[in-house]
C-alpha cells in the first residue's frame, strides 16, 4: 500500500504532466477536492476540474517543497506558477483578458489517503495575492 506522501507527490506530478490517468491512479473514486472559492466531489469531477484550469493557466506548475506526513495525514508547503496568457472565464460569462502577468502564489494542502489512495485534499492560498499579482481587477472594487 503506498504511503500518503507518495500518493500526494503522485498526485502533483501527474497534474504537472497533464497526466489525467496518473491523477486517476491515485484518487479513490468519491475524492473531495478543496481550494479557495471550490469544491468538487468525485474524481472524475476533479480532473474536468483540473482540464478547464490547465486551458486557463496553460503553463500553471505548483512545486512542492516540504511534505510531512503522519498515517494516513498528508502536509505540503508548494509554490504555484503561471502567466495570465488565455482569458480568464467569470461565473456572469465574461471573461478577464490576459495580462500577460507572471504569478509566484505560496500555498498549502492537507490531504488524506485510505485504503492506498487519496481520499481528499484541501489546499490554502490567498485569492487576493494571486489577483494582484496578476493584475486582475479586485472583487468590489
Amino acid at each position: 500500500m503506498a504511503e500518503s506522501a507518495e500518493l500526494m507527490t503522485a498526485w502533483f506530478r501527474a497534474m504537472n504532466d497533464r497526466d489525467e490517468g496518473g491523477m486517476r491512479s491515485v484518487m479513490a473514486p468519491d475524492f473531495h477536492y478543496e481550494r479557495p472559492g471550490t469544491v468538487v466531489d468525485g474524481a472524475e469531477e476533479t480532473i474536468a476540474f483540473f482540464k478547464a484550469e490547465w486551458a486557463v493557466f496553460p503553463d500553471g506548475r505548483l512545486d512542492v517543497q516540504k511534505v510531512i506526513s503522519s498515517g494516513d495525514h498528508v502536509v505540503t508547503e508548494c509554490t504555484w506558477t503561471t502567466t495570465h496568457t488565455v482569458p480568464f472565464p467569470l461565473p456572469d460569462g465574461s471573461t478577464i483578458p490576459p495580462t500577460g502577468r507572471k504569478g509566484v502564489l505560496p500555498c498549502a494542502t492537507i490531504a488524506e489517503a485510505r485504503d492506498g489512495l487519496l481520499v481528499s485534499n484541501r489546499a490554502y492560498w490567498d485569492n487576493l495575492d494571486m489577483f494582484t499579482q496578476l493584475g486582475w481587477p479586485l472583487p468590489g472594487a
